[in-house]
């Protein structure tokens, strides 16, 4: 049994570590790249048979096999692969977030929910895109279940409608981690932004420095991830090019930010920091990259899990001290972060 992550920015694939682990070889070679700095390899293999939860079976799947070094640990859990846009081209999928239900069904004879607004799709490669509106500004989004973020702005919108000089931005910081490693950029906050009738306040900007690869295409605005979609009821038709929308038990949430300067992933021993923003919080206090925090207020790091601590160093008040126990090679510190607001 593999776990498969839901991804509609992405293409059917299993990792790498997962094919050789359930005896499966692939062939050829690529080179993939994700929103991360680097590139990494991949070559192909022809499943038989692809069965998910015991409800649906796809047929002779080919499948991108994928080096994922340190993905499960960006993630907090194991991931085994991608389930991409030849799943979502097949069957209608709704995805409720607040309940943590997944819907695969028939196109033929899929029903949305009576109260959703159907928002007609457009297509840039497999990314489903939709049209929108940002503090006045229109632009095409790409909706994508794979970003755990919140709305990621490509390079050529934000210069081309002068919004680094619009919003109040942070300084240079990790603003994702995926295939490739990480992506850094600034954060932002922004007024609103309109899908059709329905409208997300303050959402979380994401401005990546990278000029090229995914977060660098011209005619799309920016890509929405699940910070934003996890406010709705989400329900992908592609047969009829179509996405329908219902506000979902979080749709008032407000948007949380980054508050600690920090990126963790999880650690054999606690959590571990990727990525450091200099003079943020983390920084003053004197966390390293490569610090292994083992401690968070006197309770295992391991016991609180990789989500609840990045909650936690976003979702916790400015001004809020947190203390962390770390381990750096042989030796132990204690350091006290003074959480602030970055955006």
């Amino acid at each position: 049994e593999l776990r498969f992550m839901l991804d509609t920015g992405g293409v059917n694939l299993v990792a790498a570590a997962a094919a050789r682990r359930v005896g499966l070889a692939s062939v050829g070679a690529l080179e993939a790249r994700g929103p991360g700095e680097q590139s990494v390899g991949s070559g192909f293999l022809r499943a038989g048979r692809l069965e998910i939860a015991d409800a649906v079976a796809l047929e002779r799947q080919l499948l991108r096999v994928v080096d994922m070094p340190g993905f499960d640990e960006v993630e907090g859990l194991q991931v085994d692969g991608v389930l991409g846009v030849e799943l979502f081209k097949r069957l209608a999928v709704q995805l409720d977030y607040g309940r943590r239900e997944l819907l695969l069904a028939d196109p033929a004879t899929f029903v949305a929910p009576p109260s959703a607004q159907a928002l007609p799709l457009a297509f840039f490669g497999h990314f489903p895109g939709v049209a929108g509106v940002l503090d006045g500004v229109p632009g095409q989004f790409w909706l994508d279940t794979g970003n755990r973020g919140g709305l990621v702005l490509h390079a050529p919108f934000v210069e081309a409608h002068g919004l680094a000089g619009r919003y109040r931005t942070s300084d240079v910081t990790t603003i994702g981690w995926g295939i490739g490693g990480r992506a850094q950029g600034r954060l932002a906050r922004a007024g609103r932004l309109s899908l059709g009738g329905l409208h997300v306040d303050g959402p979380v900007l994401r401005l990546p420095l990278a000029h090229d690869g995914p977060l660098a295409m011209r005619h799309v605005a920016g890509n929405i991830g699940g910070e934003i979609l996890r406010r709705f009821v989400v329900a992908f038709d592609y047969s009829r090019r179509v996405v329908h929308l219902t506000p979902g038990v979080d749709a008032g949430q407000p948007f949380a930010a980054d508050r600690a300067g920090l990126w963790i992933n999880a650690h054999s021993q606690g959590v571990v920091a990727m990525a450091v923003m200099d003079g943020g919080p983390a920084d003053q206090a004197g966390v390293r990259v490569g610090d292994v925090v083992v401690e968070v207020d006197g309770t295992s790091a391991s016991a609180l899990g990789l989500a609840a601590l990045r909650e936690r160093l976003a979702g916790s008040p400015a001004g809020e001290r947190i203390r962390m126990s770390l381990r750096r090679r042989d030796a132990t510190a204690q350091v006290a972060l003074l959480l602030r607001d970055l955006v």
